[in-house]
């Protein structure tokens, strides 16, 4: 009786290490680190000013609440998917709902963002007419499995096969490719050509297809604790209004129609107006701590750098004071640019400090500021009374965005301290300050005579805590 006790207890044993040998091999997860895979030609982490992208930050914060490293890789779809089965990675962010996942093996989050393709043409050729052009035309894709499979399935859809070039090169070359004259039509994602298309001016949008595609994250379900983990991210409110927050951040400014007239000026400024007083720019932004291209944005859309500008409420000079103001800051001429430009940053880092002080951060502190330049401390007040009287958050651009045009109208405005504010114009200022802070950026990054000028000449002089 001991005897068969002990070898049934032994067998007991025998069980449970083969059980626990499977759960470290197959089912332990050491939560250390997070391997994580983007995608090639995403327009999801694409260079921005502003961060390292949406896709970057939120598994940054996924990251830093559960205390994990991350290992970050590149990777086309193919690949990654295959690596995500042989547990080679952890999770694929970024991806496009252009397939279904239909394998028991993964889950995936909620979508977090929509996109759509488009075809495009450089200004020089003709612009597409009718759609079954492309059955006798070439069109170039970047080499990537999402591009193949949106021009498969027009080709059916049009019943003829689509001469097509695949690109193998970075999306700025696809592009440049196009631009080059080396095709007619290139076929590319909306958000990429919003971002890109400040650089290459001659390329203009021909075609709008109607489906949209939608972004989600996949993971494996190997791993209960990290399956349950990102379940559980995706799933919370806080993240939910993270993700509003991003999208706002990387995406909220792009124009849904280029100004190009705006932009080939904007060029010209940098290379023949913008030299005239750099010195003033550097030495004012490294007093007030300001990145010099966010400066630069900030004096165009004031004036065109024009030392005597004049607008119809009174403000005057480069950087566009009021009297009160300039008189505040101990301004003597607002028409003399050293002053002003000086005087400007002063008032800009004044300004920031005031939105910190509301609960501010980031780079909310500063779009409320710029917002607060435009029409004055007391309207931002207000606007943030708004928006808590609304459950909205009160210091966020994303809140204001909404609330600022509430104050034109007398329902809202009468209800506030200081009255009336052109809170449409409040938007407009700054959105365009954005986009061209983004614009300068994105030159300096790919080069060009007036990026190579701006990179060279302000680069260094950018704090390294901005913003």
């Amino acid at each position: 009786m001991r005897e068969h006790l002990l070898l049934f207890l032994l067998f007991l044993i025998q069980i449970g290490l083969i059980r626990l040998h499977v759960y470290y091999a197959c089912e332990y997860w050491p939560a250390k680190e997070i391997r994580v895979a983007e995608l090639t030609y995403s327009p999801l982490s694409f260079f921005s000013p502003y961060g390292p992208g949406l896709d970057a930050d939120l598994i940054s914060d996924f990251s830093q609440k559960y205390r994990l490293k991350i290992r970050w890789l590149r990777l086309n779809f193919v690949k990654a998917l295959l690596w995500l089965k042989q547990d080679k990675i952890d999770v694929i962010v970024g991806i496009p709902s252009l397939v279904n996942i239909l394998d028991d093996y993964f889950e995936q989050s909620q979508f977090y963002l929509r996109n759509q393709f488009i075809l495009v043409h450089d200004k020089s050729k003709y612009a597409l007419e009718e759609i079954r052009e492309l059955c006798s035309t070439k069109v170039i894709l970047p080499a990537s499995s999402w591009f193949g499979l949106a021009i498969h399935k027009y080709s059916n859809d049009l019943a003829c096969p689509i001469d097509v070039q695949v690109s193998n090169q970075d999306l700025p070359f696809v592009f440049k490719s196009l631009d080059d004259n080396q095709a007619r039509f290139m076929l590319v994602d909306r958000l990429s050509f919003q971002l890109l298309n400040p650089y290459f001016l001659d390329l203009r949008q021909t075609y709008s297809f109607k489906s949209r595609f939608k972004y989600f994250w996949l993971w494996s379900k190997r791993y209960p604790k990290l399956k349950k983990l990102l379940a559980t991210y995706w799933q919370t409110n806080r993240t939910q209004a993270i993700i509003k927050d991003k999208k706002e951040l990387y995406f909220g400014f792009l124009p849904q129609h280029p100004d190009y007239y705006q932009l080939y000026h904007l060029k010209k400024v940098i290379l023949k107006r913008v030299p005239l007083y750099q010195t003033y720019i550097i030495k004012a932004c490294a007093q007030y701590d300001l990145d010099p291209l966010f400066l630069i944005a900030t004096i165009y859309q004031e004036s065109h750098f024009n030392p005597q500008a004049t607008s119809k409420t009174g403000v005057r000079g480069i950087i566009q004071l009021s009297q009160d103001t300039a008189s505040w800051l101990g301004i003597s001429n607002r028409l003399d640019p050293v002053q002003s430009i000086l005087g400007g940053a002063k008032y800009l880092r004044w300004l920031a400090g005031k939105t910190k002080s509301m609960g501010a951060t980031g780079w909310d502190k500063w779009f409320l500021a710029l917002a607060a330049y435009n029409q004055g401390i007391n309207h931002l007040r207000d606007a943030i009374f708004l928006a808590k009287n609304k459950g909205l958050q009160p210091v966020k651009w994303r809140s204001l965005k909404q609330i600022y045009p509430l104050l034109s109208y007398k329902k809202y405005y009468r209800r506030v301290k200081h009255g009336y504010c052109r809170g449409y114009e409040a938007i407009s200022y700054v959105q365009k300050i954005r986009y061209y802070y983004y614009v300068l950026h994105l030159w300096a990054f790919l080069g060009g005579p007036e990026g190579n000028y701006l990179r060279k000449t302000f680069f260094k002089h950018i704090p390294t805590h901005w913003p």
